[in-house]
C-alpha cells in the first residue's frame, strides 16, 4: 500500500509540467498579445529549460539542509509565484523572467520529490512509488498540455497561467496536509553531491538525453504555429 503522499507528489509533477509546455500550444496568440514574433515566444520555451538544468541543481543545493516537506512548500511558493507573474506580466521580458523562476523550479521539484517518495515508501515497493511520481510526467505531457493548450485560444494565453497557477496552490494544499515532516538526510553537502559528476558515464548519457529531448522539443514547440499558419488549420484566437 503507498501512502497518499506519493500520488500527491504525482501531482505536483503534473502541475509543473504543464506549466513547462504551455506555451508550446499558445505561440501565436502569446506573440499577437506580446507584439514580438513567434521565433521570439520559443524562447519561452528554451529559456525555461535552460533554467531546469541550471537553476534546478543550484536550487536543489540551495535547499539540501531543509526539512524535506519545507523544501517542497518553498518551491510550490516560487512556483505559484513564476505563473501569477506570467498571468500579469504587461511585456515579454517580465515573463521571461516568470519563466525562468518556474524552471528553476520544476528542474528541482522532480529530485525532491522522488527522494521523499522512495523514503515514504517500503522498499518492496519503492519502484512502483517512483513510477507513480513520474507519472506525473506522462500526464502533463498527455492532458495537461492539451487543456492548457485549449484554455490559451479561447479564454486567452494569461487565463492558462492562472489556471496552472490555481492547480498549483490546489496540490500545494494537499501536499502540507499529506507529505510528513521528513529531515534532511544527515551527511548531506553540495561538495558530496558533485562527486558523482566526476564519471564520464553519467556525462554519456547527460549528452545522449540532451540531444534527444533538445532535438524533440525543437520540432515540438512549434507545432501549434506551424499547423495554424502553415497547413492552414483554424483556431480560436484570443490574445488577452
Amino acid at each position: 500500500m503507498l501512502p497518499k503522499a506519493v500520488y500527491v507528489l504525482g501531482l505536483g509533477i503534473f502541475s509543473l509540467v504543464t506549466s513547462e509546455l504551455q506555451v508550446a500550444g499558445m505561440m501565436p496568440q502569446m506573440a499577437a498579445g506580446l507584439d514580438v514574433p513567434v521565433s521570439q515566444i520559443g524562447y519561452l520555451i528554451s529559456l525555461d529549460a535552460l533554467a531546469m538544468a541550471v537553476g534546478g541543481p543550484l536550487l536543489t543545493a540551495a535547499l539540501l539542509r531543509l526539512p524535506r516537506r519545507t523544501a517542497l512548500m518553498i518551491m510550490f511558493a516560487a512556483f505559484i509565484a513564476g505563473e501569477v507573474l506570467a498571468a500579469l506580466a504587461p511585456g515579454y521580458w517580465l515573463l521571461l523572467v516568470a519563466r525562468l523562476v518556474t524552471g528553476a523550479v520544476s528542474g528541482a521539484f522532480f529530485g525532491v520529490a522522488l527522494a521523499i517518495a522512495i523514503e515514504l515508501s517500503a522498499p518492496s515497493v519503492r519502484g512502483r512509488a517512483t513510477s507513480i511520481v513520474l507519472s506525473g510526467l506522462m500526464a502533463g505531457t498527455v492532458l495537461g498540455l492539451p487543456l492548457a493548450s485549449y484554455i490559451g485560444p479561447a479564454f486567452g494565453w494569461r487565463a492558462s497561467f492562472w489556471g496552472v497557477a490555481g492547480l498549483a496552490v490546489a496540490v500545494a494544499a494537499l501536499t502540507a496536509f499529506t507529505v510528513p515532516r521528513l529531515e534532511a538526510t544527515e551527511g548531506t553537502s553540495v561538495r558530496g553531491e558533485l562527486v558523482v559528476f566526476k564519471s564520464a558515464k553519467l556525462w554519456a548519457v547527460y549528452s545522449t538525453s540532451t540531444l534527444l529531448i533538445g532535438a524533440t522539443y525543437a520540432a515540438f514547440s512549434y507545432f501549434t504555429p506551424i499547423l495554424s499558419e502553415v497547413t492552414g488549420f483554424g483556431t480560436t484566437r484570443s490574445e488577452e
